[in-house]
């Protein structure tokens, strides 16, 4: 009888085994990836610990499925924005792999790290006023070889040694690495440099620069600095700069202008230090089309050492704001803000350059200077883009050079500014303490090495309309 109940129950179980074999298995849709490995493709000389640097996922982290175009998306900028590769593609590699794991590929292409670039530069705040101003007068050009070492030993570093001469005549030498420590947190630089001119400014009149010339030199001027940086997470970076300048001027220049220096000295000898924070959420750094950037800037001029107050006693401080923004697909705008302020007992005409150098830039007055002691503006921009692709050089070989990524935008503009001043109005009395605007249409060009190609046609205060070249991405 016994035999016979196992016979059954066996029977039963085996049936039962067989039911549930026949009975189709769920289909497993899984919402989630899980990075089983970063894998890299074409880093020959970066370490990968530069690029895993910029990414915000790691082995063992859990993707949504939802949300992964975005996160590839962010993490590929990120490391594009390092400016050590031509391209940069982050994808999702499940081949031979088991769900609901997955691979993660990053693919590089270099750039060409070493450049010996032969030099030929305006010596002028930009192109317009070299053309317009000075007449195209080659006298002002600056030549000579630029060597650049980026990416040296694939850690990021860079070595930079400048031999000029022409209508400046300088040697300079700076090195930087971006990460001292293992937590990739500090960086550190170094920089030195020796420039000697025949032909400098004096003073601003009706808001151009007057220059000077001789056959015998003018102003020298040697400056050694030492900087430390600092970036914790992917989007903060922090700067402390000690630096310490030498300027010396012919007496041509202080019978010219005794306000050079202060007192009518001939020489300026001080240490400043300065301080410096950016917040960059931007896509693109370069030529940016998403995101927002903040930075803020502090320097003191004269620290006591040496007695250097007696020369220069200056704080100033800066502030940047920019935001991005697309519409759609093809439409997109921006908006940026710059203050600038300075304070001293005494401002001397060397440290008079508010408002046409640097950030503190409108479209529609390049040819003009506004000195002063605080400045405001604020850049507006509505672009449509026109093109983006990729072109192929075929008669270049290297890889490095032969893709282009480019893009074409047409742009609408409108810029406000303001100018305050209470010592150089004498001189200049048309464009400081007025209300600025300018406003206008162009062509912007981009490509991914950083070329960036403006042509725009502004109107201005003074009711001038015309065309104007630019190669930064600040205009």
């Amino acid at each position: 009888m016994l035999k016979y109940i196992i016979f059954l129950f066996l029977f039963l179980l085996f049936q039962t085994i067989k039911a549930q074999d026949s009975i189709p298995k769920k289909q497993e849709n899984y919402t989630y990836f899980i990075i089983q490995k970063i894998n890299f493709e074409g880093n020959k000389r970066t370490k990968e610990r530069i690029i895993t640097r910029e990414l915000d996922i790691k082995q063992g982290d859990t993707l949504l499925i939802e949300k992964l175009d975005t996160t590839l998306k962010r993490n590929q900028i990120k490391v594009f924005n390092t400016r050590l590769f031509v391209t940069a593609e982050i994808i999702l590699d499940t081949l031979n792999v088991p769900k609901p794991y997955a691979n993660i590929k990053i693919k590089l292409h270099e750039r060409w790290y070493i450049f010996p670039i032969p030099l030929f530069e305006l010596s002028d705040r930009n192109f317009n006023e070299w053309w317009t101003t000075y007449n195209k007068d080659l006298s002002r050009i600056n030549y000579g070889m630029n060597i650049i070492w980026d990416n040296f030993r694939g850690r990021k570093e860079k070595i930079n040694i400048l031999i000029q001469g022409g209508f400046t005549n300088k040697f300079s030498i700076q090195y930087s690495i971006p990460y001292i420590n293992k937590a990739q947190t500090w960086g550190f630089g170094l920089s030195a440099s020796y420039a000697e001119n025949k032909s400098i400014a004096y003073q601003t009149k009706d808001h151009k620069l007057n220059f000077v010339k001789n056959n015998n030199i003018l102003r020298q001027r040697t400056r050694a600095g030492v900087g430390f940086s600092h970036r914790r997470g992917f989007y903060t970076f922090q700067n402390f700069d000690l630096q310490w300048s030498k300027t010396w001027v012919n007496d041509t220049i202080t019978f010219l202008n005794p306000n050079y220096f202060r007192n009518g000295n001939s020489t300026q000898n001080y240490f400043s230090l300065g301080y410096s924070f950016r917040y960059d959420l931007r896509d693109v750094q370069a030529y940016p089309l998403r995101g927002q950037i903040f930075n803020f800037n502090i320097t003191k001029n004269g620290l006591g050492i040496f007695n250097d107050i007696s020369q220069i006693n200056q704080l100033n401080y800066s502030l940047h704001y920019a935001y991005y923004k697309p519409l759609s697909k093809k439409w997109f705008l921006d908006n940026s803000m710059n203050v600038y302020q300075s304070y001293q007992t005494f401002q001397p005409y060397s440290f008079a350059s508010a408002f046409g150098y640097g950030e503190s830039v409108m479209r529609g007055y390049e040819l003009f200077v506004i000195d002063g002691q605080g400045t405001f503006v604020n850049r507006n921009s509505l672009k449509y883009e026109l093109y983006t692709g990729v072109k192929k050089i075929k008669f270049i070989k290297a890889r490095q050079f032969n893709q282009v990524p480019m893009s074409v935008y047409f742009v609408l503009f409108s810029d406000f500014g303001y100018v305050q001043d209470n010592q150089f109005t004498q001189l200049n009395k048309t464009l400081n303490n007025v209300f600025l605007y300018s406003y206008g249409g162009g062509i912007d060009f981009f490509t991914s090495h950083n070329v960036i190609f403006k042509l725009s046609y502004a109107y201005n205060r003074l009711g001038n309309g015309a065309f104007y070249l630019n190669f930064n991405a600040d205009l």
